[in-house]
């Protein structure tokens, strides 16, 4: 009689990673963790801890089914790091359950890129030569005060967002390299930097095309569509649709953002003062996945 094979049994952290790719020092975020189990009998009370920094920050207790991958999501983590604004520092987050055994895969250790503010560049007709005290307004002036409010007031404030604000003919690679989004609003035509911002979106870049100002829809068309191979995802009409209030005949009912439905006090203090932001009409948007670690 041939002795019998030993029981296989075996629970492992199958995956462990940051779902936003990048974490600032203002802003709690999530760490999720998948544990894996194959057995004969359900395992019960199984612990998963998470440790930022060799210091053991939250535990879950799961029960898992055999053939079973559990997901673990660790909520409102926060990462204190030396980060300065374009430099990111980096923090180790390790996940583990008890080992069993084979304890080689019960851990799994994640590196953190952990920034002061998230570098987001903003492109329009002006750039840095925008001046408010002509009334010199970039297509881009609205979405940068919605897009970098102040998590603090007064001179240490810090903002999450790092802006960089350039016109189009002055991307270049050191501008997007860490990069968490592009924004292209008022320009003419993107010009020669099609392949740029096609490289940007390839290696996993989020880019964001809208109208307005001196927007050519033909311009872009030509330029940036190229049979697919530009950065639009389709060829552009060469008229807006839509109508302009000053030629709409109709009875008018613009399009308005609800105050209530703004939960940043920089939101809330807009709509006080009286102040708008419409969409220009006929804007085209493209949007891509973020960038993976």
């Amino acid at each position: 009689m041939s002795p019998s094979a030993p029981e296989t049994e075996n629970a492992w952290i199958e995956d462990f990673r940051l779902p936003d790719g990048i974490a600032d020092v203002e802003t709690p975020t999530a760490l999720v963790a998948t544990v894996r189990y194959e057995g004969a009998r359900p395992r019960a009370g199984v612990q998963v801890t998470l440790a930022i920094g060799g210091v053991e920050v939250a535990a879950q207790t799961v029960a898992l089914q055999p053939g079973q991958a559990r997901q673990v999501r660790f909520e409102g983590c926060r990462f204190d790091a030396p980060a300065e604004p374009g430099r990111p520092s980096f923090v180790t987050a390790q996940v583990s359950i008890p080992n069993d055994r084979l304890p080689g895969d019960d851990q799994r250790l994640l590196v953190v890129p952990v920034v002061a503010a998230l570098p987001v560049v903003f492109v329009d007709q002006y750039g840095r030569e925008e001046d408010p005290q002509r009334n010199r307004f970039g297509e881009t002036y609205r979405l940068r005060r919605l897009l970098a409010p102040r998590t603090t007031r007064g001179p240490s404030s810090r903002g999450l967002i790092q802006v960089r604000h350039v016109r189009i003919d002055q991307l270049d690679r050191q501008l997007l390299a860490d990069a968490r989004l592009v924004i292209i609003a008022g320009v003419g035509s993107p010009g020669a930097a099609v392949p740029l911002l096609r490289q940007y979106v390839e290696q996993g870049g989020s880019l964001v095309i809208c109208a307005g100002g001196e927007f050519d829809a033909k311009a872009w068309t030509d330029a940036a569509w190229n049979d697919g191979l530009g950065v639009l995802p389709a060829p552009l009409k060469p008229e807006p649709v839509g109508q302009l209030p000053t030629r709409w005949t109709g009875q008018l009912s613009p399009f308005q953002l609800d105050p209530a439905s703004m939960v940043h006090e920089d939101f809330v203090l807009e709509a006080r003062l009286g102040t708008s932001w419409t969409p220009s009409i006929g804007c085209p948007t493209s949007s891509w996945p973020s960038r993976p670690t």
